[in-house]
């Protein structure tokens, strides 16, 4: 599959996502689809272009304020806290991957975000590259004053971006 079409088959796909997200009733679980889905939408240049487009930074190196546009606080700082420590010492510290496409070199299709098991829960499907199987991992929504965030992303196995970030 060229990478043009691929590009095209993904944003259409988390656009299409997005406004069904937006157009079914107001319940947690399409709320908390529509963040997710709003996320991705944001987002997917980070697989889609070589480079950062115009020079934006992707999604983990987000200021605070975009970065809680999606996360709850205590996730977002433990995100900045790695970006500092990395800043700090030239190592990577403990995230070493792309949290939004579970992948270090994420070249992503078949995107899927869908509600999950609990109103709580956002599934996200995704195939991280052409030769991988579809992969499944789960947003954990917790209802803020400014509305649902992410409180963690958790992959197979039970691990999660907060364990990662947490971890010593």
């Amino acid at each position: 599959m060229h990478m043009k079409s691929l590009s095209l088959r993904v944003l259409v796909c988390v656009s299409t996502l997005a406004n069904a997200a937006g157009i079914t009733a107001a319940t947690p679980a399409s709320d908390g689809v529509a963040v997710v889905a709003s996320l991705y939408r944001e987002f997917a240049w980070e697989v889609l272009a070589n480079e950062p487009l115009g020079g934006e930074p992707g999604f983990i190196d987000q200021p605070r304020s975009v970065l809680e546009r999606y996360l709850e606080p205590s996730l977002a700082t433990l995100i900045l806290e790695d970006r500092a420590c990395t800043s700090r010492t030239g190592e990577i510290c403990r995230l070493d991957f792309m949290p939004l496409w579970n992948s270090q070199d994420p070249a992503p299709s078949d995107l899927r975000v869908g509600a999950g098991a609990t109103t709580s829960e956002v599934l996200v499907q995704l195939r991280p590259s052409p030769v991988d199987e579809e992969v499944s991992f789960r947003f954990e929504m917790v209802r803020t004053p400014e509305g649902l965030r992410v409180h963690d992303i958790v992959y197979a196995d039970d691990w999660s971006l907060r364990k990662a970030l947490a971890s010593d």
